[in-house]
Formats: structure tokens, C-alpha cells, sequence
């Protein structure tokens, strides 16, 4: 009769080669426990919690240099794809399940609607443009070139990615126009703040390097941003000609700089 070492070891090695074959959050217990030869109850009294087995296949993948997209990361993904070439109104979770090569339960599973899927996406792109900020900010901050040139590339940079792909600017406006559910506003403001929570120190230190002017309050600087870049993708949605990021850029940075209003004539 195996020994309870026994047990763990053939759990162990069972665990090591499911690690090797699927991504981390498509293993559950009854996985292991049938490659094991063992009852599921078994496998989860040697390895702990569902959160405790998946560190060990994370792990275990990472000792052997195996990555996977897990099946969140693959739905979002898809989702993009999808939501890009057809619009929102025009997709279905079906659609994205396709595109996933998944089932739609599967998409059910991680995201209760296609709001929620696209919420998630939203949030995703965000973020993930907001961690590279720092990086950006350091180099405009450390700049040999002139205060204004610095502003104005990095103006420039934000313009031509906001302007690279016009189904993805489509697709943002069509949401938010389309949006009636006071949930999902409430999502879109949370992540919304929280992401100028993160870039705010980010304009307050270009305040304090001389890049940007001082007697306006970073939160202000940051919305009028923010407005003006939104503003200008949808002029650009509609005119690409018209609006071209390096010369829009370039007059954005003087009035970042310098501001818009001229000398106040007093008529009496």
C-alpha cells in the first residue's frame, strides 16, 4: 500500500506534466486527481487551496520555461480582435468565444456580459498605457533639448498612438455613447480616477522641472489633457487630414507651455 509520501510524489509529478501541458487556470483538482489515479479530496489535502495548487503549476512552468496565455488573457485578446472589426453593437459573446476558440460558457465563466468584457479590455488598455508613463515622463524630464521640444514630442507620441488604429478611437466612443447603465458608468469613472490618481504625481514633477506651468493645479493640467486629446481623436476620426499629430502637437505644447489667453486690453 503507498505511503502518504507516495501519494504526494505521484500528486506532484501528475501536477508537473499538466503544467507542461495546459495553461495554469484550465487545472482544477479532478484534473490532477485523474492523472494521479487518486480522489480529487486527496489531491486537495495535499496541496491546499485551488490558489495554492496554482502557484505550484506556475511554478512548475516556469522551471521549465512553458507559457501560456491563460484563458482570460486568450478572451481578451479575442475580444479586441473582434470588437474592433465588427463595433460593439455588432458583436456577441459567441463572436468573441469563436475568435478565442473557446466555448461561450468559457467566456461566462470570467465575464458576466459584453459590457463587463469590454469594461475589462477598457480598464486592460488603460493600465497598461499608464505603466509606461513613468518611463516617458523620465525621459521628457531628463531631456537636453529645449522645455517645449520635450512637451512637444511627447505630445506628439500620445497623438499618434490615440491616432494609429480609427476602429479602435470608433470603438471607445461608440461605448461610452451608447452607455446607459449607471453600473458601468460608475466602472469607467473608477478606473477612470484611478489612473489619473497614478499620473498626477507624473505632471506635478514636470511642474517642478519647468516643463509644464505651475500656476495651473496638475488635476486641471491633467483634465484639460485629457479633454483636448479626446477632442482632437474625434475631429480626427472625422477629418485624418486635417489633424495631424505632429502639427497639432506642436501648437498644444505652446499652450501647455504658455497658455491661450494673450495680454487683457483695458478699454476704458
Amino acid at each position: 500500500m503507498p505511503t502518504e509520501k507516495d501519494v504526494r510524489q505521484t500528486i506532484l509529478h501528475a501536477l508537473s506534466e499538466l503544467a507542461q501541458e495546459l495553461p495554469v487556470d484550465q487545472i482544477g483538482f479532478a484534473d490532477v486527481a485523474r492523472r494521479a489515479n487518486v480522489h480529487w479530496t486527496t489531491v486537495r489535502r495535499h496541496l491546499g487551496s485551488r490558489e495554492a495548487m496554482r502557484t505550484v503549476l506556475r511554478e512548475q512552468q516556469q522551471e521549465h520555461g512553458v507559457e501560456y496565455a491563460d484563458t482570460k488573457t486568450r478572451i481578451l485578446d479575442a475580444a479586441e480582435r473582434v470588437f474592433a472589426e465588427q463595433g460593439y453593437a455588432n458583436t456577441s459573446l459567441d463572436d468573441v468565444a469563436t475568435a478565442a476558440s473557446l466555448t461561450k460558457g468559457a467566456v461566462y465563466w470570467h465575464f458576466a456580459s459584453k459590457s463587463d468584457l469590454f469594461l475589462s479590455l477598457l480598464e486592460k488598455n488603460v493600465f497598461d498605457h499608464v505603466r509606461m508613463l513613468p518611463e516617458k515622463i523620465k525621459a521628457i524630464a531628463s531631456a537636453s533639448q529645449g522645455a517645449e521640444s520635450a512637451v512637444e514630442n511627447w505630445l506628439t507620441q500620445e497623438l499618434e498612438r490615440l491616432t494609429a488604429d480609427k476602429r479602435q478611437s470608433q470603438l471607445f466612443f461608440e461605448f461610452v455613447s451608447s452607455s446607459r447603465d449607471e453600473a458601468i458608468e460608475e466602472k469607467m469613472r473608477d478606473f477612470r480616477r484611478r489612473a489619473f490618481a497614478i499620473a498626477l504625481p507624473m505632471i506635478e514633477q514636470l511642474q517642478m522641472n519647468g516643463l509644464l506651468r505651475r500656476d495651473v493645479p496638475a488635476l486641471t493640467l491633467g483634465l484639460m489633457v485629457h479633454a483636448l486629446f479626446d477632442g482632437l481623436t474625434v475631429a480626427w476620426m472625422v477629418d485624418p487630414e486635417e489633424v495631424q499629430p505632429k502639427l497639432v502637437a506642436k501648437g498644444l505644447a505652446q499652450l501647455l507651455m504658455h497658455g491661450i489667453g494673450g495680454t487683457l486690453i483695458d478699454n476704458k
